[in-house]
């Protein structure tokens, strides 16, 4: 058996067992349905959990099996395709379990009075948190150029373990002014949705754990967009130095990104929280429909992560923008590098 096939075979493995762990990530809650104790931990909750794994096992079987037997020049192939076809069975047997807990579901209040996060201007809050990334792949464009006609016709940007390049670019305009511009758009794109977040959600939800995640994300596309630009101007580390320095931000970035996912799950959401949703507005356990709530933005039913309010018409004019945006950078990046 190929590396290649047991590379793949170990990635689906793991995507099969973290769908499966996910009725045990959910702390008091089943399948997103705050219930009590006793039926959360009980014989009723544990029937509901193996429903949920019985239906997901004939799936899970016919991935591996496909993985196992299907041709290695369509390895790659097979495995996008039984990856789709696994998460759609996930959320099918997702929101079948959420709506057998439902009938456990504890009571609580559908009308929700916290207002919302806009009790000030979060614009200054935004540009701290946002503009020293920003700066980074802005300063890497005008360092290129300063310095363009320092830059060589053609230039290394990989080496082997002994410091000798193996791998070069040649200087065009696209190659090296592209990536920081494209960097700089996504950094305004997580700057644009952490603004909207805290506008459009409930005070009382967890914002800034969103707004953080999406600080960090920044500040790691700030580092890869302004790399090419680094190693084209100035002669790189040696290997001995660069390799343990890029494998430290590598680990400290997921190591933060493990911490706020962390503190995301452990946020309670329950009904005496402000921003407590009824299980009767959420369809399939995953989507939140109330047109009588305000908020754009609501917490999941686990943990501090958001999705929109689709009962909410602003919401689908915020999503259209998004839509629109993300087409256009699209369109941007396959007129720079096709």
């Amino acid at each position: 058996m190929t590396s290649i096939r047991m590379f793949v075979l170990a990635y689906m493995v793991f995507v099969i067992l973290s769908e499966q762990s996910l009725p045990y990530l959910h702390g008091k809650r089943l399948f997103g349905v705050l219930v009590p104790g006793p039926i959360r931990y009980g014989a009723e909750g544990a029937a509901v959990i193996r429903h949920y794994e019985l239906r997901l096992l004939p799936w899970s079987i016919a991935c591996l099996i496909a993985m196992i037997f299907v041709p290695i020049a369509w390895i790659y192939l097979g495995a996008g395709a039984a990856m789709i076809v696994y998460v759609i069975a996930t959320l099918r047997g997702f929101a079948v379990a959420n709506a057998s807990a439902r009938k456990f579901a504890v009571a609580g209040t559908s009308i929700r009075t916290a207002s919302l996060t806009d009790s000030g201007d979060n614009s200054p809050s935004i540009g701290r948190r946002f503009l020293p990334p920003l700066a980074v792949p802005c300063a890497a464009a005008l360092d290129v150029y300063l310095h363009w006609q320092q830059i060589p016709e053609r230039y290394a940007i990989h080496w082997a373990h002994d410091g000798t390049a193996n791998g070069w670019a040649i200087k065009t305009f696209n190659g090296l002014y592209g990536p920081p511009l494209f960097g700089a758009l996504i950094i305004v794109f997580l700057a644009g949705i952490s603004l909207s977040i805290l506008h459009g959600s409930r005070r009382s939800s967890p914002a800034s754990l969103a707004v953080s995640l999406c600080t960090l994300l920044a500040y790691m596309v700030a580092f890869c967009s302004s790399l090419t630009s680094f190693i084209a101007l100035h002669p790189p580390l040696p290997y001995a130095v660069f390799s343990p320095l890029f494998a430290s931000l590598i680990v400290v970035s997921l190591l933060m990104l493990v911490r706020i996912f962390y503190r995301m799950f452990k946020t309670p959401n329950e009904p005496g929280d402000g921003d407590y949703t009824a299980p009767e507005y959420w369809r399939g356990g995953m989507v939140y429909y109330n047109p009588d709530d305000p908020a754009i933005y609501v917490q999941t039913p686990v943990g501090g992560f958001y999705t929109l309010n689709f009962g909410n018409r602003a919401s689908w004019l915020l999503l259209a923008r998004i839509v629109f945006y993300i087409t256009g950078m699209a369109i941007l990046a396959h007129a720079l590098w096709r």
